[in-house]
């Protein structure tokens, strides 16, 4: 069913757990449904799936309920950090429509490569705002992986920052472990795939996750540019994935004619430990076999251990003191349609727009239908490559056996700012 034909929920009733509520506007929607105001709970809002989408969600959007991440911005400092499902939504007849979830004001928000390139531009920033972003994205994806999940499509419009708040969305299209079962996501983005090939376990997903972990901090803190964008005679150019693959990373590689790109900043200026966790990511040995990259505990400790990194400073990035108050709840008045087109970039410089999966034309700096399903990646989307090179004995019928505990051990981050 398209966009063009669902069915509109609001003012409708529906039930959330044993509760009737009704549906108020609709924000906003992708291509798998709408999603609603409740009325009598500005805190909250309700994402209704399209009919072809309810019997594939409705599994996993339980499983999703039973095992949830701990949000350690929202814990600490009242900012909802991981818009995850908090209950199911079902019909008059009890069948599954969708499900609740945090209301998260969007009105102010940029997805991560625009704040980036833009924000955290070195002549607009601190380097404390910089690494800052950095820590509260790995310690994000530390808690997603703290509950055996992997996030896999790490679209940079379903990263959205504010003031250095980091905020996860559209959560339902992250592989998802259960308790009998795993719930696989359907997409990656180019930009964000590691050289290795893709595949579809739920641990390697995790493992490829690190990969993505590492080109966000690099753009966070280098002014939005792609480890792999390179010049020079023997520069890879084309897409993504071209240049993921056939570049080295620039700025180790000494033996060849790729460099750095002109547009980035001096590399060597960041601390020498931060350079060593990028070498460990990108580099050679890391590309060749697709191990040894640093989770997102590694990095947690390497940036917390910087002496960049101050603890007076609150989550967030510049330490102002309404960090508390960042408008995860609204009364309804003065949001202007916070859910409308935007830009989607993908590409090396961001500076045209492309047509979105659900048909709207981007832009540059909002947000697109942040609670729907994205499928724009500068690449087709694709479910992975089933071929890969390196087979896993795992069946598809229940959890993984083969867990990977690499991102559990050890004390839950808990952000102490």
């Amino acid at each position: 069913m398209s966009s063009l034909t669902r069915n509109n929920y609001e003012g409708r009733s529906v039930n959330i757990g044993s509760k009737s509520v009704t549906l108020g506007e609709e924000l906003g929607a992708g291509t798998e449904g709408g999603v609603y105001r409740i009325e009598g709970d500005p805190s909250s809002v309700a994402k209704v799936f399209d009919e072809g989408y309810r019997n594939k969600k409705a599994d996993k959007v339980q499983a999703m309920i039973n095992n949830p991440p701990r949000d350690p911005t929202h814990d600490k400092s009242g900012v909802r950090s991981i818009i995850w499902p908090s209950d199911l939504v079902t019909d008059s007849s009890g069948s599954f429509i969708g499900y609740q979830m945090p209301y998260k004001a969007l009105d102010e928000v940029k997805h991560a490569l625009h704040y980036s390139m833009v924000d955290l531009k070195w002549d607009n920033s601190s380097e404390q705002e910089r690494f800052r972003t950095a820590l509260n994205f790995a310690i994000m994806v530390d808690a997603v992986h703290k509950q055996d999940h992997a996030i896999g499509d790490f679209n940079h419009e379903n990263v959205l920052i504010d003031d250095g708040f980091i905020t996860l969305i559209d959560c339902d299209g992250f592989h998802i472990s259960g308790k009998k079962a795993t719930y696989k996501g359907e997409t990656f983005f180019p930009r964000y795939s590691p050289p290795e090939k893709r595949e579809t376990k739920l641990n390697k997903v995790r493992k490829a996750d690190r990969f993505c972990l590492g080109v966000y901090i690099f753009q966070f803190l280098m002014e939005g540019n792609h480890p792999y964008l390179a010049q020079g005679p023997d520069a890879a150019t084309g897409d993504w994935g071209e240049m993921i693959q056939n570049n080295p990373f620039p700025y180790d590689d000494t033996a060849s004619d790729v460099e750095p790109h002109d547009q980035a900043p001096d590399y060597y200026e960041l601390p020498s430990e931060v350079r060593q966790m990028f070498s460990s990511c990108f580099g050679a040995s890391a590309k060749q076999v697709g191990y040894g990259r640093p989770t997102a505990k590694a990095w947690i400790e390497t940036l917390q251990n910087t002496d960049v990194i101050s603890a007076d400073i609150p989550v967030g990035s510049s330490g102002s003191s309404n960090g508390g108050n960042k408008g995860d709840t609204d009364d309804g008045t003065g949001v202007e349609s916070p859910y409308g087109a935007s830009t989607k970039s993908g590409q090396p410089t961001n500076s045209s727009g492309t047509t979105t999966g659900d048909g709207t034309t981007a832009g540059g700096t909002g947000v697109d239908n942040p609670y729907g399903s994205s499928d724009a990646s500068g690449n087709p989307p694709t479910d992975g490559d089933p071929d890969g090179d390196e087979p896993d004995a795992d069946d598809d019928n229940g959890a993984d056996d083969d867990v990977d505990t690499d991102d559990d051990d050890g004390p839950d981050y808990e952000n102490p700012y």
